[in-house]
């Protein structure tokens, strides 16, 4: 299953049922939040979406964060069913 967040969340959501995350407008700042991408997640991150909001990301959060471009993205959520936003 995919997760598509869309929001900056107050709390970590459950993650424990989806393969992949996408984080895209300003989901993208949930990143912030070091516990985020402690599950074994692929983590993915609309790189326009980042770049826009100035947000640089660490070594670490580079070597687990896949960046995407538009076609990435469509590509991505052609691939899986169920997808779910929050």
């Amino acid at each position: 299953m995919l997760l598509i967040i869309k929001n900056k969340l107050d709390t970590n959501p459950n993650l424990e049922n989806y393969k992949e995350i996408l984080l895209i407008d300003d989901g993208i700042y949930n990143i912030l939040n070091s516990n985020f991408n402690e599950n074994n997640i692929n983590i993915n991150i609309l790189k326009n979406d980042l770049d826009s909001r100035g947000i640089i990301l660490s070594t670490e959060q580079q070597n687990v964060i896949t960046l995407m471009n538009y076609e990435q993205f469509v590509e991505l959520t052609v691939n899986y069913y169920p997808i779910y936003f929050i």
